[in-house]
């Protein structure tokens, strides 16, 4: 192990005068305790005590593992620079790179660890090792050398540093070198609205190194790294314009389930392209002349709730803000008083725009 205490072995009056937490203060309730727990019988963990005296001696794994924790809280560790660790996303991105083969040998060694823990919280953990090791075939310092591997690393991530290290190591690939002016021209010519075809870019591209002496690089290789460094929606947006791009992203949609009715409402303003004839009204003459509407719609239920029509009259369309500037509004009669008593705004509305439910006395021409 990493860290160990100070003392490793101790009897049973060192244990009560140590007052450890979970452990007896007294030698007789201490006696009582190691025979309760069978102590003396975990071979590799009692041992006889010697000098004068005799007696028998218990390893320090035999302890709670609170009285465990508390040893090791004044135990010295080493004074040894720790050790580089790769980082939680190198250590996977190895891993999904590795055959399937390491796969599973990793997953077998987790597989032991997790049996070591479940054991330890009943029989401590160096007696775990040895039994699971046992048990599975393996040695209990190859079993030590994977708990150093994950020691410090969260449960989730435990099996990418459990994996070979040697088949983990990133792969160095060289990169092929060209010259810049031969990929920047390869680039500019490729990327035009025309759409060229890559391999004639490249033909071209190649002839003129040729001429000037530029270092090239094959098709495939040219092909592969035009793709790297040049992102899809530039090229679409060079090669095919800006409509081609626009035609790459799902056009957006309204949602109206998260309102209810008169929630929110809407208006619209529309001159029809028909002429109807205007009775004489407020000592103006008859005239002819193409109608105005304007009309409100309930956003989530898509219902129109009122609509009005003005005459084109110069006067009447200059002060169209005031009560004379609309003609009459078609509604509903039955609905119009409840609404105008549930939502005041209504009212208002009517009131300061003069519109409200009645017969229009324009006849279509």
């Amino acid at each position: 192990m990493s860290l160990k205490p100070d003392k490793e072995w101790w009897t049973a009056q060192e244990i009560a005068d140590a007052r450890l937490p979970e452990l007896p203060s007294a030698r007789q309730g201490m006696d009582k305790h190691i025979a309760k727990n069978g102590w003396r019988h975990r071979t590799g963990f009692v041992r006889r005590r010697e000098g004068r005296g005799g007696g028998w001696e218990y390893h320090w794994q035999n302890f709670p593992l609170s009285a465990q924790k508390q040893l090791l809280l004044h135990a010295k560790g080493p004074e040894a620079a720790p050790a580089s660790r790769m980082t939680r996303d190198d250590a996977w991105a190895g891993y999904d790179a590795l055959p399937q083969k390491a796969k599973d040998k990793a997953l077998a060694q987790l597989r032991i660890i997790q049996e070591v823990e479940a054991m330890e919280l009943t029989h401590g953990k160096h007696f775990a090792v040895h039994q699971v090791a046992k048990a599975r075939g393996v040695g209990a310092r190859t079993i030590w050398m994977w708990f150093e591997r994950i020691e410090g690393v969260d449960p989730a991530d435990r099996l990418p540093y459990l994996a070979p290290r040697h088949r983990a190591a990133p792969r160095r690939r060289r990169k092929a070198d060209c010259d810049p002016d031969f990929f920047d021209f390869l680039k500019s010519d490729y990327l035009r609205l025309s759409h060229p075809h890559f391999a004639s870019c490249y033909r071209r591209a190649v002839t003129l190194a040729r001429q000037r002496g530029w270092q090239i690089l094959t098709e495939k290789t040219a092909l592969r790294r035009l793709n790297s460094s040049v992102s899809e929606q530039t090229q679409i947006l060079m090669r095919e314009g800006v409509e081609a791009l626009k035609r790459r992203y799902p056009a957006q949609t309204r949602d109206k389930t998260a309102l209810h009715a008169l929630e929110a409402v809407n208006a619209d303003f529309h001159k029809f392209d028909v002429f109807v004839r205007w009775p004489a009204e407020g000592g103006q003459p008859s005239f002819v002349g193409r109608p105005q509407m304007v009309a409100f719609q309930d956003i989530f239920s898509g219902r129109v709730l009122a609509w009005a029509s003005r005459s084109p009259w110069p006067r009447l369309r200059a002060t169209w803000h005031g009560p004379s500037s609309w003609a009459r509004c078609r509604s509903t009669a039955t609905w119009w008083p409840r609404m105008r008593a549930n939502r005041p705004w209504i009212s208002a509305a009517a009131r300061c725009g003069s519109w409200a439910p009645s017969s229009s006395t324009a006849t279509s021409r």
